[in-house]
């Protein structure tokens, strides 16, 4: 077997995956990987794959090691990328499948009737949304971040907020302001 000199995870999922209890998703990347009794070196501010590879190559942290990279099946692979043109070498390893799921009548009804917002977490949440082909009327559309923003774009889907905090918190505080905005204009 070959052995690796770190471990890199730019989503909390595959450190999820890996744990008997599921953290809450306040600081879940530092929280999971704690219970898993492992202390972060390096955390990036930007909670993304391309920004834990760049962090790791600025700091030249990444020439001549090797590197185990938990992933989702379909996960990004500019970060590898990254590392390895960096002097890494990298062994994705899939630890979790993403599958397109259709809402469920409820759901469905709901949209229907009128949201005021959708709420991304990743690409291909947006692309599940668009190929079930749901009205979204007047809603917001809002992305957790960057990637997931440009995904919805090219889905042709308006994005109406992104945060400055790439996060489940940040998008919800964004969501916020967005309406506290809309609402003093009306």
């Amino acid at each position: 077997p070959v052995q690796q000199n770190a471990l890199a995870y730019a989503s909390p999922a595959p450190i999820v995956y890996m744990l008997p209890a599921r953290p809450k998703k306040r600081q879940i990347r530092r929280t999971a990987l704690r219970r898993i009794g492992l202390s972060p070196d390096l955390m990036p501010a930007e909670s993304s794959g391309i920004a834990l590879a760049e962090a790791l190559a600025r700091s030249n942290e990444a020439n001549g090691k090797k590197f185990l990279m938990p992933q989702g099946d379909i996960g990004m692979r500019s970060p590898a990328e990254r590392l390895r043109a960096a002097g890494a070498t990298v062994d994705p390893w899939v630890v979790y499948r993403t599958i397109q799921a259709l809402p469920s009548r409820f759901a469905r009804a709901q949209i229907e009737t009128g949201v005021d917002a959708v709420m991304f977490f990743s690409p291909s949440a947006v692309r599940s949304f668009v190929a079930a082909r749901l009205p979204v009327g007047s809603a917001v559309m809002a992305c957790v971040g960057p990637t997931t923003a440009a995904a919805a774009q090219q889905a042709g889907l308006a994005v109406g907020v992104v945060p400055e905090e790439h996060s489940a918190a940040g998008l919800v505080a964004a969501l916020e302001i967005h309406f506290q905005s809309a609402e003093v204009l009306t």
